[in-house]
């Protein structure tokens, strides 16, 4: 009897802890939001709609330059003036091989002007055209972060860089026109000019100005036409050609060879006896031979170009000006001298 009991009251135990457990357990499970804790593991079918539906994102806004010259240097992360392929943007990348004209699978910044040039709009002719800045066609976006500009600072006169003679730009400097130096140096040629002119072609690229680390916004002061290059040319006709500018009296003084040409500072006058015309012996006085070829007026002051030529065989004198020239036979050397205003 006691064992019959013993078994009746093992048998009610075991009920009754199912019992509680059924009350514990069963039921609807508990969701995600009635329970953040627990994990929802989505099932198969969710699994393949999520891979149907594209991926949403937000797209990355970068600030967008507004000249070209400003975007090369941006995308030129590593600072060697080319664009590697990774630093190319989109188009650049897929158009590579038009536009990497020497085949170095690089952008040079001579290629990415013929790039930006094919890709900037050119605006119609109207009868009252607006001023119309021209936008790029393609969308700059930089392959690395770039940090906001900090707002502009006015300056009176930016400080040159302190690894460069280069005076700081002259802003009163008036501006001139300048007869064409095929790419050559003048024998007074500045001497941070052929500093920055690091592959010495006659030019400063921008690429090389920023290898000197100089400031962006003075490059454009001498860049006048903006094309990314300083050309001796626009030295002279920003106004900033000043070195080594005064003139001696006669050509003879100059150490120079046939071909050579220098840009010199000269006062106009009438006195001094001069020989030829147009092409004058090296012993002409240099004032008298400025007002004699109409350069210049008496008493005016002006910067000039004169070009060392080889002698003549004969020098035939005029009156022009005002001027009296004398004829003379063969001299061994001669110059031009043509006007800089």
């Amino acid at each position: 009897m006691r064992l019959k009991l013993t078994v009746l009251l093992s048998l009610l135990g075991g009920a009754a802890l199912a019992l509680v457990y059924v009350a514990l357990f069963s039921g609807p499970a508990p969701s995600h939001a009635q329970n953040p804790g627990i994990p929802v593991v989505p099932t198969e079918r969710e699994r393949a709609e999520r891979m149907r539906r594209p991926a949403i994102s937000e797209p990355r806004v970068f600030p967008q330059p507004s000249n070209p010259n400003e975007v090369f240097l941006m995308l030129d992360a590593d600072g060697d003036g080319l664009l590697s392929f990774d630093e190319m943007t989109d188009i650049l990348q897929v158009e590579t091989h038009r536009w990497d004209v020497n085949g170095d699978r690089h952008i040079d910044f001579n290629e990415w002007n013929r790039y930006i040039a094919a890709v900037t709009p050119r605006p119609q002719p109207v009868a009252s055209p607006p001023p119309v800045t021209p936008q790029l066609t393609e969308v700059i976006r930089p392959r690395f972060n770039v940090a906001p500009s900090p707002p502009p600072t006015t300056v009176s006169a930016p400080p040159s860089p302190k690894n460069s003679s280069r005076p700081p730009f002259d802003e009163n400097a008036g501006r001139k026109t300048a007869p064409a130096t095929g790419g050559k140096y003048p024998k007074n040629m500045p001497q941070w000019f052929k500093d920055y002119d690091a592959d010495n072609d006659g030019q400063i690229a921008l690429a090389e100005w920023h290898n000197k680390k100089d400031v962006l916004a003075e490059f454009k002061k001498y860049d006048l036409n903006d094309d990314g290059y300083i050309t001796v040319e626009e030295l002279v006709r920003s106004g900033q050609f000043t070195a080594n500018t005064k003139a001696p009296p006669t050509v003879n003084q100059l150490q120079a060879d046939v071909g050579d040409f220098f840009f010199l500072e000269i006062t106009g006058a009438v006195r001094g006896t001069i020989w030829g015309t147009d092409v004058y012996t090296a012993d002409s006085i240099l004032s008298t031979a400025a007002v004699h070829a109409g350069v210049l007026q008496v008493g005016e002051t002006g910067l000039v170009k004169v070009t060392v030529l080889a002698g003549q065989n004969r020098y035939e004198g005029t009156s022009r000006n005002d001027v009296m020239s004398q004829n003379f036979g063969m001299f061994p050397r001669s110059f031009q001298i043509e006007a800089v205003k």
